[in-house]
């Protein structure tokens, strides 16, 4: 066994027994996710024209009514084209079938046209090519003369890349140095209706880097399931989250410090409703006017250890632990807890986790009976870690939209203990 530093790998290079010993995670799926049937069908129907009772292959457990993911699925790739309906008729009867759409058959099926690694719509990056700015000539040969109704040359472009949704206005936002293959790009135009960025390649390496900061807000929209441990709870339900990319910075990268303030950005919210699982602080250990000693510089006005500091590093623990029990990858998982400015406002501080895509990949689903063993992992992590103010292989995300700052590891342990205290069921006393 050949271990990295990530948090994982590090959890059984300290406990080796439990790598044949500990049962396997479970592998999670959700097959009514409708943004993943609006592909998942027409491919489905090359192989075999769908029917309307075939609904029942999309069922998932999670649904109050399974067939509405397959109608709703269904109705959207008739209306953006990709499925055909054709009625047949024998001996009488009719019967509706579901066949992919001609054009299909000028691309080789649409198998060639499914993205396998994400589900999102994606922006598509060009780049603008150098072009000569002399009148164009017609066909001829160097005795050709210039044509002066031509005029000059039109920029040449080249399609670069193409970046889901939730993540371009971050690398693609109007002042942006966008990285690709080693090589840096200035984002000189975003168009949001077309869902194109347009990038320049810069002939040497900038000074600097950019950082986008963004807001994001987590309406929780059903509590559908909730297990008990003492007084602490978690629970399973429905969420909706939007959010905006708000600024961004300039780093010097020789210093890493800001060049300047915040830039702000104008751009559009966006969002998605998904499946998430979250912990409240019943016994009020997230008090935000508790000092822990954090050696960190402490920010004018905000006070440290159990608040903001310890909720948001006790996340990234939990994100750190969540693959031991369920398989996933780090960015099929989002998370928020306490807001640094307090908004949205909560009776009670939580720290949510939930699946980073439209309609949830049942990832959150299949972890909710693991909810106490989790935080009791995470604890251990940050305990068992003998560094000081934290670390990649504890409280440091390297996929935290804050950029990891303000952690405190202190308030993260007290975090975790508080939601873990009283006679831990591991999830197995679970009320639907």
């Amino acid at each position: 066994y050949v271990a990295f530093d990530d948090p994982t790998d590090q959890h059984f290079m300290r406990r080796p027994r439990e790598l044949l010993a500990r049962r396997p995670e479970s592998v999670a799926v959700a097959p009514s996710n409708v943004a993943v049937m609006r592909g998942h069908l027409p491919c489905a129907a090359a192989e075999r024209p769908l029917e309307s009772e075939d609904g029942r292959f999309w069922q998932s457990a999670v649904d109050a009514d399974p067939l509405d993911a397959w109608t709703t699925a269904l109705q959207k790739c008739l209306s953006n084209g990709t499925l055909e309906q054709r009625v047949e008729r024998f001996q009488g009867a009719e019967t509706s079938k579901f066949v992919p759409a001609k054009f299909w058959g000028l691309r080789r099926g649409p198998h060639r046209a499914i993205s396998i690694r994400a589900v999102e719509d994606h922006f598509q990056v060009f780049e603008e090519l150098e072009t000569s700015s002399e009148p164009r000539e017609e066909a001829g040969g160097f005795l050709a003369e210039p044509r002066r109704d031509m005029g000059p040359a039109e920029a040449a472009l080249r399609k670069l890349d193409e970046i889901e949704i939730s993540k371009a206005f971050y690398s693609l936002h109007p002042g942006a140095v966008y990285r690709y293959r080693g090589s840096e790009y200035n984002v000189m135009n975003l168009d949001v209706n077309r869902r194109r960025a347009l990038v320049k390649k810069r002939d040497a390496p900038l000074p600097y880097y950019t950082r986008a900061f963004d807001s994001t807000v987590v309406r929780i929209q059903t509590r559908e399931r909730h297990a008990v441990s003492g007084e602490a709870k978690v629970f399973l339900g429905e969420m909706e989250l939007e959010s905006r990319v708000k600024s961004f910075k300039r780093f010097w990268k020789s210093q890493d410090v800001p060049q300047e303030a915040e830039v702000e950005l104008n751009l559009p919210s966006w969002g998605y409703t998904s499946r998430g699982l979250w912990f409240e602080d019943p016994l009020g250990v997230a008090r935000p006017e508790r000092d822990l000693g954090d050696p960190q510089v402490e920010t004018p006005g905000h006070g440290w250890g159990c608040g903001w500091a310890g909720a948001h590093a006790a996340m990234h623990a939990l994100l750190q632990v969540f693959p031991l029990f369920v398989l996933a990858d780090r960015q099929d998982l989002d998370a928020a807890c306490v807001d640094e400015h307090g908004l949205p406002p909560m009776d009670r501080p939580r720290l949510m986790i939930f699946d980073a895509k439209d309609g949830g990949l049942g990832l959150c689903d299949a972890a909710f009976p693991h909810g106490f063993a989790i935080l009791r992992e995470a604890r251990r992590l940050v305990e068992d870690c003998p560094c000081e103010n934290g670390c990649p292989r504890c409280i440091i995300d390297s996929h935290c939209r804050e950029y990891n700052r303000l952690l405190s590891k202190r308030g993260a342990l007290e975090w975790l203990k508080g939601l873990e205290s009283g006679d831990t069921t591991d999830g197995r006393d679970i009320v639907p």
